[in-house]
């Protein structure tokens, strides 16, 4: 087995210890979590557009007011414009784990809705068999 495999198992069987009132209420946590982070992502993007921007408008500046060969001025450019790439650069990691975030927590939420139906399915069977014993 996977260890994608077996962390989803493990997270079943976590669930399946639930009553089906609980599983609803872990579900309706997960969710209002993933409406957060999308809420959240939003500025995040912006923020990495405005900082992928500004380094590029700083960089073509730069480059124009730079003297020399070409190479001289690119090379000049690069350092002048250094702590404004990686920022841009950062910006953009931020964004990917953000993304990261929201497609675990969907994840989960997937496996949440699995393990809900398993947890439905099991108290319906206790049910019946309490049902036939009476």
């Amino acid at each position: 087995m996977t260890g994608d495999k077996v962390a989803v198992r493990v997270q079943v069987e976590q669930y399946r210890e639930l009553s089906p009132t609980q599983v609803a209420l872990e579900l309706a946590h997960l969710s209002r979590q993933l409406q957060k982070l999308s809420d959240d992502q939003r500025p995040l993007e912006d923020d990495a557009v405005q900082a992928r921007e500004a380094y590029t408008l700083a960089y073509a500046k730069r480059f124009m007011e730079e003297g020399g060969n070409n190479e001289e001025r690119k090379q000049a450019t690069i350092k002048m414009t250094h702590d404004l790439r990686i920022a841009a650069e950062l910006a953009e990691v931020l964004v990917r784990m953000h993304v990261q975030q929201v497609n675990t927590l969907k994840k989960r939420i997937d496996i949440a809705r699995s393990a809900a139906a398993l947890v439905r399915a099991e108290w319906e069977i206790q049910n019946v068999n309490q049902g036939h014993r009476r």
